[in-house]
Parts: structure tokens; sequence; C-alpha cells
């Protein structure tokens, strides 16, 4: 029989081993027994867990991927905007997107050559919010727009805001006109005289004066006539035996800021001025 000292002794032993054992169970956890770890006792395998213990915060990182990693194929141009083309069960297929960009950070979508930060060869929708200009402004529709400017040369400009659509320069054309019949008359002699004058007012013209003469001498002589804008000929008409009329003409230009006449004055010795005719052309600018 045992005594008590070695029944007390006993008692101690089994309630320490029941304290370590409870202890570990609390650290581990229970684990429910099965066929297959009974079984991997029984070959002398040690069952594991899949993941360190105890298990930490970063510990659901370790978890595998649900799906395989597939290898990338495929291949693009310089300057294109790669994108996803296909997928089979052992690849990624990448290729060519229709978006290009250049070295200068140019964009374009159906070209590589965008002239601009942004060029598109195509039709470009949009769907919603409309399109917003540089100075803020936004377009939502094109019904009502103006889309062209047809004129002709009596308006200017092309309607926008850089040439606004105006009335054209326009010009205004006025003709004065003096004719002069001198047949009958005195032969134009020295000192001379005038043959024809016509009073325009102020503007720009253009002068011309047409005239036939005769000389009426048995010698050549000279005939010198003179606008009063300055422009003059001179002239060697032949003698009497040849009774044929000259026609001579003269053409000018003058600018009078006020009321003016304008006169041809002609010098010579016994030629005569048959007719005479003066016209002046004014052009007159209309804003």
């Amino acid at each position: 029989m045992y005594s008590n000292r070695n029944k007390m002794l006993i008692a101690f032993q089994i309630c320490a081993i029941s304290l370590c054992a409870a202890s570990i169970m609390s650290s581990v956890g229970a684990q429910t027994p099965n066929r297959t770890a009974d079984r991997g006792r029984r070959l002398g395998v040690r069952a594991r867990s899949a993941f360190t213990w105890p298990v930490g915060p970063a510990a659901s990182a370790l978890i595998p991927a649900a799906g395989p990693s597939l290898q990338v194929i495929g291949g693009g141009t310089l300057g294109r905007l790669p994108k996803w083309t296909g997928f089979t069960f052992t690849n990624s297929v990448i290729g060519d997107s229709t978006i290009f960009e250049d070295k200068f950070g140019n964009v374009g979508i159906g070209t590589d050559a965008p002239a601009s930060r942004f060029t598109v060869a195509g039709m470009i929708e949009t769907t919603l919010g409309g399109v917003k200009f540089p100075d803020g402004t936004i377009q939502t529709t094109a019904a009502g727009a103006l889309q062209f400017v047809f004129h002709d040369s009596t308006l200017r400009g092309d309607g926008t805001s850089g040439s606004p659509l105006g009335v054209a320069t326009a010009s205004s054309i006025t003709a004065f006109f003096s004719k002069e019949s001198l047949a009958g008359n005195d032969p134009v002699n020295n000192p001379g005289k005038d043959v024809v004058s016509k009073t325009v007012p102020a503007g720009s013209y253009t002068i011309f004066v047409n005239m036939e003469a005769i000389n009426v001498d048995n010698d050549q002589q000279d005939l010198v006539c003179t606008l009063s804008t300055g422009a003059s000929f001179t002239v060697t008409m032949p003698h009497l035996f040849d009774a044929n009329k000259i026609i001579l003409s003269l053409q000018d230009v003058g600018t009078f800021n006020s009321q003016t006449t304008i006169k041809m004055h002609c010098t010579g010795f016994n030629v005569l001025i048959d007719t005479v005719a003066l016209t002046a052309i004014r052009v007159a600018t209309i804003q």
C-alpha cells in the first residue's frame, strides 16, 4: 500500500501533467483528428499546417493566387498605345491600338502623323456636355448655328471673330464731260487760247482730252497743248496742202481739294482746232 505521502506526490504529478496539457491545447488549438492525420502519424510523418503559427497580420499575403499567371506575348509599334488583343489558356496577347503619340506630345487617333495637340482621322461624336472653346463658351448643339457665309464683292470678311462680316469698300464713278466745236473760229496763234474747259467738284479725277486739228498755213507748224493739271503734248502739223485733219489725244490725273476748272490751252501758228472734248472721271470711295 502507498503511504499517504506517496499518494500526495502522485496526485501532484497528475495535476502538473493536466495543467501542462491544458496549456499546450490552449496555445496550439484543439484539432479534430481525422483518418488522414492518424494515418500520417502511424507512418511516422508529422502533420503540418499550411501556415506558420501563430498566424500574423500579414498571413493573407501567403495565400496562393486564384488562377495561373499567363505569359504575355505579342508586339507593337513605337509611339502606339498598346492594348490587350486576346487571351488563351496559356498566353495573354497584346497589340497596337489606334492611339498614337509623337515625340512632341501630339496625339493622333487613326493617324500616326498628328498635326496638332489632338488630331482625329474621322468623325468626332460628343454625346454629353458639348464642346468647350478657348474663350470658355460651350456649344451643345449646331442647330440654328450659321455654318457658312457666301457673299459677293459687296461684302467683306468671313464672319469669324478675326474677320467680321461687313460692307465692302465700294466705288462711285462720276463722269464730267465737255465738248467744244470750234469750226469757223479763228485759228490758234501765239500766245494761244483755251480751247476747252470743265468745272468739276473736289475729288480725284482721270482726265481725257480728244481733239481734231488742221494746219491752215503753207508751212509746217508746231501745236503745243497743255492741260491745267500739267500734262502736255507737242505735235508738228503738216502744211496746208495736206488737208487731212489730225486727231490728238491727251490723258492725265489730278486731285482737287475744292471745286476746280480743268482747262486745255493750246499755242501755235495758223492751226485750226475743229472739235475738242474733255472728259473728267471721278472715282469716289464709299465705306
